[in-house]
């Protein structure tokens, strides 16, 4: 709620389209399966269950008893020690392939990315970012493997960007597989999301 009041893509939004209408995002104070699981927040208020956005719809926004007060609102269990704060996001989608391989095979031309770093906000109003692929990219020719994308300067790193806008990512996010996997960020302590492979689709790729 405080990246909402000082600036966010999704402020002024609640209960608009701001994703692909498969799309739902939970966030889970209290997910069993996440090693980021409370029982309770900062301010004592019981954890619980939040659906952010739902069908592509932001349904709630997440808020501590201050925040709660001030919008008329309950609580969801979010406080921080400074303001709300996510539990553990959970991402979804209906439309669902059989598995990685059958949501490969959809892909005319595209890219598999299986990890990126120094993910960084260029506007944090309006949601335009960038990232870097690091490990393993593999280029998708007509739903088949084509080759790996090397960068011959770094044995980690791939020699792409991907420059993008959260929002617009999130309306183009047309397809998943499988159950929604644990991951987490080098350079983030104690952030963690659940989230399916996911297939989206006119994402914005440079070389470096």
């Amino acid at each position: 709620m405080g990246n909402i009041e000082t600036g966010s893509p999704l402020s002024g939004k609640l209960n608009k389209v701001v994703g692909n209408r498969g799309l739902t995002i939970l966030d889970s104070g209290n997910f069993a399966e996440s090693v980021d699981y409370r029982a309770y927040d900062d301010e004592g208020m019981k954890t619980s269950t939040t659906e952010v956005i739902r069908d592509g719809v932001l349904s709630h926004y997440l808020h501590n008893f201050s925040t709660a007060k001030k919008y008329r609102t309950r609580s969801t269990g979010n406080a921080g020690l400074v303001e709300p704060e996510p539990g553990t996001p959970i991402i979804r989608h209906r439309e669902s392939a059989r598995d990685l391989d059958a949501l490969i095979g959809e892909v005319k031309k595209g890219i598999l990315i299986t990890n990126t770093w120094y993910t960084r906000f260029s506007n944090y109003l309006t949601g335009d970012f960038s990232t870097v692929p690091r490990d393993l990219s593999v280029m998708i020719k007509d739903g088949e493997p084509e080759f790996a994308i090397r960068h011959g300067g770094a044995s980690s790193m791939v020699g792409i960007r991907i420059s993008e806008n959260m929002l617009r990512m999130a309306k183009s996010a047309s397809r998943a597989c499988g159950k929604p996997v644990q991951t987490t960020s080098w350079d983030s302590e104690g952030d963690y999301c659940f989230c399916p492979p996911m297939l989206v689709e006119g994402v914005s790729v440079t070389t470096l």
